[in-house]
This record gives structure tokens, C-alpha cells and sequence, in this order.
């Protein structure tokens, strides 16, 4: 059954890619709450004269079982980083307590920068490094010392509410993500608008605009309902003591 699963992602996914190569139309995605109020959030911020502030999450490996998750959070950064440029909002950016992630930060800051054609308001020293023994307490004292209008912290967290209870009181938006369902309360409980657990994979897409990622996406959700599809239908089955599906799969 495994091999069956793996077959068909690879099908579809592989469907989907060919449609991209040749330029043919591939399924939309819709409209993520949590992406519009960034937008939202940030010509807020551009009314009240206020920075925002990004967190990328607490782990900054792009390789490894966290690594899509990690490359999610970038593409929703870059995303938020180029509306700060077109409203020339300032965003300071805590990074995750590993140095391997500061350069490619600060190279999708400046891309974005430029991108929208002011890459002079690109400043390095917004770009901050706290290091692994102080990075939560370190991001509360951000948030508080520049009084930012909009906190958005999207990406892979062991926990996180400190900073985001500080931006309340503050008056500040909240908007948070982890794929971590384990970490996913602390966002739910203190965060004005959440990306629940794959909604990060989702939204990073998105923010990407890249055809090849929409369709890998979109090949992924067709092997998920037929799954969840097959589950209904072998619920069914099992409230009928019929035992056809066992059947099917032991073959």
C-alpha cells in the first residue's frame, strides 16, 4: 500500500510539473487569511509611522525533516520583506539562533529590496542575530524597543507566546505559523491570525509564486483526498462488516 501511495504522489506531482512545463493552467490556490493581513498589518504600520518586526522561526537548518518548512517561512519573509519596500515600512528581522541561515536572510531582504526598486532602504543592522541562549527574550526586547505596529513570526517553533504577549500589549497585530502541531497552541491563543501546521507550506508557496512549487502542491493535495477518501470508504465498510477493502489492500 505504500508503494501504491508513493507511486501515485509521484504521478501526480509529476503531472503537474509537465503542466507547468508546457505553460498549461494548473489549479489556483485560494486566498490565505493570514497573507492578506500581513498587507494589511503593514499599511497599518506605514499609517502609524511604526516598523513591523519578522521572526522566521527558532530553527534555521534548510536541510533535514524541518528544511521545507524552513524554505516556507523564507518565501513568506521575502513576501513581507517587498511590501515593506513598496510601503517603505522599516521590518526588523529576528533570526533563528543559527549562523549558517544570516547570509541567506540578508540576501533575500536585499533581493526583495531591490526587486521593488529601492534597495537603498535596505539596512543590514535590522537583520539581528541574538545567538541560541537568549533569542526569545531578545525578540520581546525587539518588539517592545522599536514599538513595531505588526509582529509576524511564521516558521518552525519549539514555543512561542512571550514575544507575541508583548506586541498585545503594545497594540500591535500578531500573526503566527508553525508546522509543529506540538508548538501550535501558543500561536492559536495569543496570535490575531495563525497558518495552522501545512498552511506554512501553503502560504510559502503562495508568497513564492513559483508555477513548479503550485503544482507539486497541488499534486500532494490529490494523493491526500484520495486518502482521506479511502478512509471514508473503508468507515463505511467497517459500519457494514464488510471486509472488501482489507481484501483489496492484502492483495
Amino acid at each position: 500500500m505504500d508503494l501504491v501511495v508513493v507511486i501515485l504522489l509521484y504521478a501526480t506531482m509529476g503531472y503537474y510539473l509537465w503542466l507547468v512545463s508546457k505553460g498549461k493552467p494548473i489549479p489556483q490556490m485560494r486566498r490565505i487569511p493570514a497573507m492578506d493581513a500581513i498587507e494589511e498589518g503593514i499599511g497599518r504600520a506605514e499609517e502609524m509611522g511604526r516598523p513591523i518586526h519578522y521572526c522566521p522561526g527558532d530553527f534555521g537548518q534548510i536541510s533535514g525533516e524541518w528544511g521545507p518548512a524552513v524554505v516556507a517561512a523564507l518565501n513568506l519573509y521575502k513576501y513581507t520583506v517587498g511590501l515593506c519596500a513598496k510601503y517603505e515600512v522599516p521590518v526588523y528581522t529576528s533570526l533563528p539562533p543559527v549562523a549558517e541561515i544570516i547570509p541567506l536572510v540578508q540576501s533575500l531582504a536585499s533581493d526583495a529590496y531591490k526587486a521593488e526598486g529601492k534597495p537603498e532602504l535596505y539596512k543590514e543592522e535590522d537583520i539581528l542575530f541574538y545567538g541560541p541562549s537568549a533569542s526569545k527574550v531578545a525578540r520581546c526586547g525587539t518588539v517592545l524597543k522599536h514599538n513595531v505596529a505588526l509582529n509576524v513570526q511564521v516558521g518552525v517553533f519549539y514555543t512561542e507566546i512571550q514575544s507575541h504577549a508583548v506586541a498585545r500589549q503594545i497594540g500591535a497585530i500578531n500573526i503566527g505559523g508553525t508546522t509543529r502541531w506540538t508548538a501550535m497552541y501558543g500561536q492559536a491563543i495569543s496570535c490575531d491570525y495563525v497558518l495552522i501546521c501545512e498552511e506554512v507550506i501553503a502560504a510559502g508557496t503562495k508568497a513564492s509564486g513559483d508555477p513548479s512549487l503550485v503544482g507539486t502542491l497541488a499534486g500532494e493535495d490529490i494523493v491526500k483526498m484520495i486518502l482521506v477518501g479511502l478512509g471514508a470508504i473503508s468507515i463505511v465498510l467497517g459500519l457494514m462488516r464488510s471486509d472488501v477493502l482489507i481484501k483489496i489492500l492484502k492483495m
